[in-house]
């Protein structure tokens, strides 16, 4: 019975791994519709106003703020921290201002930590595991003028941080990630 159980921890954390690593936020298919909208003009310069909603019972949002401002300024990108009850999450013509561009892209980020265990978690001990680190999210895109929905995808990551590192470095690089995804060729040419 331990044999059966140590190879069923195996094939899962393998199975795991698999999922949580590092890879790319998004599918090729999600990349593919991506670039079709042409967020970035071929001078690299927006065409769309960004919203992101930070909602999480584990992470500080004001780290994934931070990430999302520091991208939004190196990318000539205006953002705007709102709540996932925006506005700007649904079918609605954008603000007068922003109507300029021609999309809105809005991201309901949900990040998530969890703490490291291992198969013997349910003992108490001393030893530490390094905690996992992801997000789910939704990626929508809007025309601005109109407010038509053109894309809604989801999209998630995870990943187990190194051990006796602190999650916050991976909570802003998955956060810069996501954003890379919109102008998969801004990615490629960095």
């Amino acid at each position: 019975m331990q044999k059966w159980l140590n190879g069923l921890i195996v094939v899962s954390s393998i199975a795991l791994y698999g999922c949580a690593g590092a890879g790319s936020t998004t599918s090729g298919a999600q990349q593919r519709q991506l670039q079709s909208l042409q967020l970035f003009a071929a001078d690299d310069t927006p065409r769309f106003s960004l919203y992101v909603a930070c909602t999480s019972d584990s992470v500080n949002c004001v780290n994934v703020g931070n990430g999302v401002f520091a991208w939004a300024r190196d990318h000539d990108v205006t953002v705007h921290n709102v709540d996932s009850g925006d506005p700007a999450f649904t079918a609605t013509a954008s603000r007068a201002a922003e109507i300029a561009l021609p999309y809105r892209v809005a991201i309901d980020y949900r990040p998530s930590v969890a703490p490291g265990y291992s198969a013997s978690s349910y003992k108490q001990s001393s030893e530490s595991f390094a905690p996992t680190v992801g997000y789910r999210a939704v990626i929508s895109v809007f025309q601005a003028a109109t407010g038509k929905l053109l894309m809604r995808s989801p999209v998630r990551n995870q990943q187990a941080a190194d051990h006796g590192k602190t999650s916050n470095p991976y909570v802003r690089s998955q956060m810069i990630e996501l954003l890379d995804s919109l102008e998969p060729s801004a990615k490629d040419s960095r």
